[in-house]
């Protein structure tokens, strides 16, 4: 077994980050707001109150429009189309379809 090289354990990690999340969100603050520090588990947990949240995607996981406008087919469309590379078939073919609903998405964004 590896020595540990940090002070926690990726676990305590993932349920910190988990717990920091949850903590910052609106409706979970509301509900432990009643709850003295000294038992409410998330306490430790939290970011400060300017933290800015950011967003990443993958072109494949949200665009869709497999083959819209001259596009062309990508290695992922190539893959996920070969039958029996993913389990029940799925594929990024419409995917979130924000190549058509982009407007939505930036509306959605505003708010």
């Amino acid at each position: 077994m590896a020595p540990r090289t940090t002070g926690f354990s990726r676990r305590e990690f993932l349920g910190g980050l988990l717990a920091a999340a949850a903590n910052s969100l609106p409706f979970a603050r509301h509900a432990l707001a009643d709850l003295p520090d000294t038992h409410n588990i998330f306490a430790p947990y939290q970011f400060p109150k300017d933290f800015l949240w950011g967003v990443a995607t993958a072109s494949y996981q949200i665009e869709g429009a497999w083959d819209a406008d001259g596009k062309g087919v990508s290695i992922w469309d190539t893959f996920a189309h070969t039958v029996g590379k993913v389990r029940g078939g799925d594929t990024g073919d419409v995917a979130c379809d924000s190549y058509h609903r982009y407007k939505d998405d930036i509306d959605i964004r505003r708010s």
